[in-house]
């Protein structure tokens, strides 16, 4: 007979322990060693530059592919900054392009995934962009020189692209306002560090006098003009920033953005300056008190400057033209001439210099550009693109002051979308004042002010949906409320 086991016997089996070689840890440990190993022997027949650069952008590309909102942030700093400028060595990788596309890939994918619709025909904006960049197009037939003309429809696609960002990744209060701060603190790096070149000695001497320019390669009017499109953005910032402490950042920018331009020896900039003060007092409630700090301000500032830098100011109102001014007359003046000859679409976008240099239309044999805004449209692209430009930014100005009507009537008073769009509509007034000395038709901020506008209104509309419904559900839950009738 079998023997019966024991019952009060353990019959569970030992456990069999077995070591297992591969884990997770281990293996990111491993993977960790080969990097570092790959890393290091490259960097004895790479240039360290190009490693790091490699490396900066996976991380890069990855937060892009999981945050496009970052993505877009960081494609921003990437156009203010320029790390080319700084680094030739980045100058082959175009990291802007690299950027762009990967954040194209990115909202693409983000969007397909959540089912959401890719805003790109919907907007009348839209619409009138498309026909800007068609005027562009239509010059390329008639240009003095058809592959510039088609390199700078090129370049401007890097603008037609931060355009489609800005309209798609910014779809909520917190974004926008995210995307105005660093705005202003990129705005407010530009002028800090301008400043410590300008007094370290990195500075520009022109028209005799020493000049400020920008690290990342503008040159002093470029600079000029940046900072002073920049301050009205800052100094409306402190009615919609709560923080007290935080309201010394905009207020401590906008003071050295002020000091900066004064550097720069910028007529245009001093004039945008003055523009942008105007503009400020018209929408102040306290006009006179406002004026009076303004007056203040400039009479203080004028007396601080030194003599240089008022001799070259006084000669905005002088009748003596300097030979920067008379070479600019003559550019006026052979852009009138470029605009006769070709009315409807222009000598082409981007080659008003090689038209100039021709000799068909100035006796004076020279490469230079429109220096003004106003002769530059009408001889690049003509007629055609006058018209298309001046709709897109008439459109963008009559939806900023149709929306800050629309949000005092709706709330009784000026919310914080109001002031953004008060800072938008300044700083294109300004814009407006600077172009007459400055060739500014192909400039961002033209564009990123009509893709700010398409943002804002987006907000509202969802704003004020969200009000109807809410309203519809309350006199839905009141009327059931209400006892019915025998």
């Amino acid at each position: 007979m079998d023997k019966k086991p024991n019952q009060g016997s353990d019959l569970r089996a030992a456990p069999v322990t077995t070591k297992q070689w591969i884990t997770p840890r281990r293996l990111t440990l491993i993977i960790l060693m080969i990097l570092s190993i790959s890393v290091g022997i490259m960097a004895f027949l790479i240039d360290p530059i190009y490693i790091i650069a490699v490396l900066i952008a996976i991380i890069s590309g990855l937060l892009i592919f999981r945050h496009p909102y970052f993505g877009l942030l960081l494609y921003y700093v990437t156009f203010v900054i320029r790390p080319a400028a700084f680094v030739p060595q980045l100058a082959p990788l175009h990291p802007e392009r690299i950027i762009g596309g990967l954040l194209l890939v990115s909202i693409l994918i983000h969007k397909n995934l959540k089912g959401e619709r890719i805003l790109l025909l919907g907007e009348k904006m839209n619409w009138l962009f498309g026909f800007f960049i068609l005027a562009m197009a239509l010059s390329v037939p008639f240009s003095y020189w058809p592959s510039a003309t088609v390199w700078t429809i090129i370049d401007f696609l890097k603008i037609c692209i931060f355009y489609f960002l800005v309209t798609n990744v910014i779809t909520t209060p917190e974004r926008l306002k995210g995307f105005i701060w660093i705005y202003i603190i990129a705005a407010g790096y530009i002028a800090i560090s301008s400043t410590i070149a300008y007094f370290s000695g990195t500075l520009a001497v022109a028209q005799g006098i020493q000049r400020a320019e920008g690290l990342a390669g503008a040159d002093p009017n470029t600079l000029a003009v940046t900072l002073v499109l920049a301050i009205p953005f800052m100094i409306f910032s402190l009615s919609w920033i709560r923080n007290r402490w935080l309201k010394l950042v905009p207020l401590f920018c906008a003071g050295l953005a002020v000091l900066t331009v004064a550097l720069t020896g910028s007529r245009s900039g001093i004039l945008g300056l003055l523009a942008v003060f105007f503009f400020i007092w018209l929408t102040s409630n306290r006009k006179l008190a406002l004026a009076l700090a303004f007056l203040t301000l400039l009479v203080a500032s004028w007396f601080a400057l030194p003599q240089q830098y008022q001799q070259r100011y006084a000669s905005i109102a002088s009748s003596e033209y300097d030979p920067s001014t008379e070479g600019r007359f003559d550019a006026w003046n052979a852009g009138l001439r470029m605009f006769y000859a070709r009315p409807f679409f222009g000598v082409g976008a981007g080659t008003f210099h090689v038209a100039f240099a021709s000799g068909h239309f100035s006796d004076r044999i020279s490469w230079l550009k429109a220096h003004s805004m106003y002769i530059q449209v009408i001889a690049e692209i003509g007629l055609i693109g006058l018209v298309a430009f001046a709709m897109l930014v008439y459109y963008m100005l009559r939806q900023n002051f149709r929306l800050r009507k629309l949000l005092l009537k709706k709330f009784k008073r000026r919310s914080w979308l109001s002031y953004i769009s008060y800072s938008i509509t300044c700083s294109v007034g300004a814009l407006f004042v600077t172009s007459i000395f400055g060739h500014s038709l192909f400039r961002l901020h033209w564009y990123w002010a009509c893709a700010l506008t398409v943002v804002m209104w987006r907000l509202v509309d969802n704003q004020l949906n969200e009000g109807n419904n809410a309203e519809d559900e309350q006199q839905t839950a009141r009327g059931r409320a209400l006892p019915r009738r025998s």
